[in-house]
């Protein structure tokens, strides 16, 4: 996994307690490994600790997140949350958008891994009829709880899932403006067209956009902060949990993604 560095703020994780400090050394709990890691992260980013990572986060108790204004959203304020430095970084980005008549909506910001459970679970319900291959099909689109980008508050979803909307004219014209200038702002589609590359795991999502100077470095700390335990001892507590393991669910869906 390749991680690209800006300008960031010195974070050193030795491995081996559950408490996190800016700046300085913290330590978080392993199985049976203790792991000697830095993570450069900017001033006034979430820290990394592995509830974070994993989801198990009340954002509305997090001063690293701000709410989304209601001209920027169709969210409820209960889901419209984000980290403040992706916000910023949005807001640059949504401003010059309208300069070229595109609006980017957010439909979808942070999801806490309670929030996610409840999705799984309705799908995991809906799809129950369809036998093993249940956990799958809901793959396709949707994240097992402690997994998803939207855990982090760095992703967005933008105008809506709908298929028929990227389709259109006006879908076609914001995801081209989005392909050709979104990185200016740091932001990258984490899941393009998987037939045009090695890329595994979730399905094409052209509403889906990344703040890479954040969710890059959380990216690596995931791989190497769950990898340790294994998906069986983090990835769990929702119905079909078992099959995280077996699906290696780490390799293939959270590090299945497009690089910035």
């Amino acid at each position: 996994m390749k991680i690209k560095s800006l300008t960031f703020y010195f974070i050193l994780i030795l491995l081996s307690t559950n408490s996190v400090i800016l700046g300085q050394n913290i330590s978080i709990t392993t199985q049976n490994d203790s792991l000697s890691q830095e993570y450069l992260l900017p001033i006034g980013a979430h820290v990394i600790t592995k509830d974070f990572l994993i989801g198990k986060t009340h954002y509305e108790k997090d001063s690293t997140f701000v709410l989304i204004d209601k001209e920027h959203t169709v969210l409820n304020p209960i889901y419209g949350r984000i980290q403040k430095l992706t916000y910023d970084a949005y807001l640059k980005m949504y401003a010059d958008a309208l300069k070229d008549s595109i609006k980017l909506t957010v439909t979808s910001a942070s999801r806490n891994y309670w929030v996610q459970k409840h999705i799984w679970d309705v799908k995991w319900n809906k799809y129950k009829d369809i036998g093993k291959n249940r956990v799958l099909h809901i793959l396709k689109y949707s994240s097992m709880p402690g997994i998803s980008r939207h855990h982090w508050g760095t992703d967005m979803d933008f105008n809506g899932t709908s298929s028929s909307y990227w389709s259109s004219s006006n879908g076609k014209r914001t995801y081209n403006w989005l392909k050709n200038n979104a990185h200016k702002y740091g932001f990258f589609q984490p899941y393009t067209l998987k037939s045009n590359s090695n890329r595994t795991g979730f399905n094409e999502e052209k509403w889906h956009w990344s703040y890479a100077p954040l969710s890059d470095i959380y990216t690596k700390a995931y791989f190497d902060i769950i990898k340790i335990n294994d998906a069986k001892n983090d990835i769990k507590g929702f119905s079909g949990d078992q099959f995280a393991p077996e699906l290696n669910i780490i390799n293939l869906y959270v590090l299945g993604i497009t690089n910035f």
